[in-house]
């Protein structure tokens, strides 16, 4: 048990889950778009973002002059040199699948990673806007193979699937800034949680809403009367984490 929870933190906290739920979700909207996605296109979408992840990581670390308060920020400073040396092979192999991959995804690719490189650089600056910022990038680059090769014109209902698709992932972002209020505070991570507050805001209200579900999976064992047959269910009680994963310190918290 410990061996296996120890591989999923290991994971978690180079964001491997990240590259692969981006692949994952990539493939989706090319079958919805009706886009055959190529192997070597997707394995790229996954080095990619899974090296956006770890920059990301790195540069929070970096200007730290003490211990990171986060278990996945003190990761990336004990293993700071070994991280860099698989990031700068990652790049490399990333290129060389760049150059197989159709030239649509190429043109538009290059544009997002411009934007990509913008976000990195300023960061530190956007405060309330760096979940809305990371929600977007996020998503514009799991969209980008399929919207860039796609010959259809959406309908109504592909847009609202992709309209939740990015509210989702700035929910998602919202909560992990929520539950890692005490840890960017000390560490100066900005955020529209640690600006606005944890108990008082808005996005207070916004992360509550989103974690109902899970405490309603979580509360104490209860019965619960069946109106047809008049018998009793038992809800179990299932494990919820006070700390859930993180994609990077944004772009990574999709994403550090």
């Amino acid at each position: 048990m410990k061996a296996t929870l120890y591989i999923y933190r290991l994971f978690n906290y180079l964001s491997f889950d990240v590259a692969c739920g981006a692949m994952v979700c990539a493939t989706f909207f090319a079958h919805i778009l009706h886009v055959q996605m190529i192997p070597y296109g997707l394995a790229s979408l996954g080095l990619t973002v899974w090296i956006i992840y770890t920059i990301d990581h790195l540069l929070d670390v970096r200007k730290l002059k003490r211990e990171a308060s986060s278990k996945r920020h003190r990761f990336h400073q004990k293993n700071l040199w070994t991280l860099l040396t698989f990031l700068i092979i990652a790049i490399l192999i990333d290129l060389s699948l760049i150059l197989l991959i159709r030239k649509p995804i190429l043109i538009w690719g290059i544009g997002l990673a411009l934007v990509v490189v913008l976000y990195l650089c300023f960061q530190q600056r956007l405060i309330l806007f760096k979940e809305l910022v990371v929600s977007l990038l996020y998503s514009s680059g799991i969209l980008l193979p399929a919207m860039s090769l796609t010959r259809m014109v959406l309908s109504v209902d592909e847009i609202i699937l992709i309209s939740f698709f990015t509210l989702t992932a700035f929910i998602n972002l919202i909560l992990f800034s929520w539950y890692d209020w005490k840890q960017d505070i000390r560490d100066n991570h900005p955020s529209l949680v640690t600006f606005f507050g944890r108990k008082t805001s808005p996005v207070s209200a916004l992360a509550r809403t989103a974690i109902l579900p899970l405490r309603m999976a979580s509360a104490q064992p209860s019965k619960i009367s069946n109106s047809a047959g008049g018998s009793a269910a038992v809800m179990t009680r299932a494990p919820m984490t006070t700390s859930p994963v993180e994609p990077s310190s944004e772009i990574g918290k999709v994403a550090s």
